[in-house]
């Protein structure tokens, strides 16, 4: 909104970093996040892994929007992934809570992006696009509501895609967040009817 203070940060970070680039990098990160006070971390087309100290510092503050729907397709280059017919039904992006292990905190709000008649690229620019239609709506509503997690079968059944549940440990861990609206706990998607 208007009223709305946003402080933009940044903190270039190269390609291919070793376990002590990565360290140096998060510690100087952190500095300059602790400094800014936020109330709120907005990670957006961040290619860097952090460190662990990163999340740490700042519990439920950081959400991440990864291109892909989890829990399917983490980490690098997700859209060549499903372009190569790996989950190609996760094609789209995720926006979820940043923790210490890479794309395994619950997720907030994710929708598919088909990759039909894409290249890697063209589908990374639709997907950057598609999501940020939505960022402000759930930032927004993350940070001004009470929510509550839910894990394994039922994130799958709060999603309606319960049949895609295969009890691996992958599908066990995955954790959901549910918003409380008017009186009864839902996932972004049915509040924001999308």
């Amino acid at each position: 909104g208007p009223d709305a203070d946003v402080r933009y940060l940044h903190a270039p970070y190269l390609k291919g970093m070793g376990v002590e680039q990565r360290q140096e990098y998060s510690a100087f990160l952190l500095e300059m996040l602790m400094w800014t006070h936020p109330d709120l971390i907005f990670l957006s087309n961040f290619k860097a892994i952090l460190d662990r100290i990163v999340p740490l510092a700042f519990p439920l503050k950081i959400i991440n929007v990864h291109p892909s729907v989890l829990p399917d397709n983490k980490g690098w280059r997700t859209e060549k992934i499903a372009l190569d017919g790996i989950n190609p039904h996760a094609s789209g992006y995720t926006f979820h809570v940043v923790v210490p292990n890479v794309d395994e905190g619950s997720t907030l709000f994710q929708q598919k992006v088909s990759s039909e008649g894409h290249t890697e690229e063209s589908l990374r620019l639709a997907t950057i696009l598609a999501q940020s239609m939505y960022a402000p709506k759930v930032l927004s509503l993350y940070i001004a509501s009470v929510f509550k997690f839910v894990q394994g079968k039922e994130a799958f059944k709060a999603e309606n895609r319960e049949s895609m549940y295969n009890g691996s440990e992958e599908h066990k861990e995955y954790r959901r967040l549910l918003f409380d609206w008017k009186g009864k706990f839902r996932t972004m998607e049915e509040i924001f009817d999308a």
